[in-house]
């Protein structure tokens, strides 16, 4: 059974089940987008490929349709009023730490986007680099 508790913050509504939290994408999309939220977001290091690879792989809260996030998504849910970590509310495993993108990086094809959420600053790494995971799935 999913465990359900609702977030508000301003305009964004945000629902907790018991491993996820769906999230809008944005004020202005009509796109919710489902987040992992369990345990192993604070301690699984992956390369690019491997972060890929189990995101598309991973069932959870009955769901098999997870994704590694684009930057934008990632992007989506830091909180530039917030420092250590620069994350929104609601996710209860938060962590500083800086997580992969699918989005590789314009400069090269071995380079991808990733976030820093100690300050919610991105950058281009090389994809052989271990990084922390948080898969994401569009909610229906």
């Amino acid at each position: 059974e999913q465990k359900r508790i609702r977030y508000a913050e301003g305009k964004k509504g945000f629902q907790a089940f018991a491993n996820s939290l769906s999230v809008p994408a944005n004020l202005l999309s009509k796109k919710e987008l489902m987040w992992q939220d369990d345990e192993s977001v604070k301690s699984n290091e992956l390369t690019w490929h491997e972060a890929i690879n189990y995101c598309n792989n991973l069932t959870l809260d009955g769901h098999s349709d997870w994704r590694l996030p684009t930057i934008n998504e990632l992007l989506s849910i830091t909180d530039d009023t917030k420092y250590d970590p620069a994350i929104i509310d609601g996710l209860q495993y938060a962590t500083s730490g800086v997580y992969w993108s699918s989005s590789p990086c314009v400069s090269g094809t071995s380079d991808a986007w990733n976030v820093c959420f100690e300050d919610g600053n991105d950058g281009c790494v090389y994809k052989s680099f271990t990084y922390l995971v948080r898969c994401v799935r569009d909610s229906q």
